[in-house]
């Protein structure tokens, strides 16, 4: 009974795939261990010969470095900073800043 219910159990945001041609991925991730947790995810079972576009947004307290870093940004051929329509986010151009530092 526990397996058929965990096996029917949807987590939205959690490394969700919305799509494969091209492959489209949403992860909710809430800290820096959950961004190093999808981009783990990411790099090894959906590795590719194409460098991956991430689009990243963070809420505060959270420092955009520390998620960024986390995420592996810099293993990602492109990085679009934007900011979610939300009281906590971080500007984006702070997003932008963090990920060029």
């Amino acid at each position: 009974m526990l397996r058929g219910a965990l096996a029917e159990l949807k987590l939205p945001a959690r490394f969700e795939v919305l799509g494969r041609q091209p492959l489209m991925v949403v992860d909710g991730a809430h800290n820096a261990a959950g961004a190093a947790a999808a981009a783990q995810v990411l790099f090894s079972d959906f590795a590719s010969e194409h460098a991956p576009v991430l689009v990243v947004g963070c809420n505060r307290p959270h420092d955009p470095a520390e998620f960024l870093t986390a995420v592996r940004a810099g293993d990602f051929g492109h990085v679009i900073a934007t900011a979610p329509n939300w009281p906590r986010a971080v500007p984006s151009d702070e997003v932008a800043k963090a990920g060029a530092a």
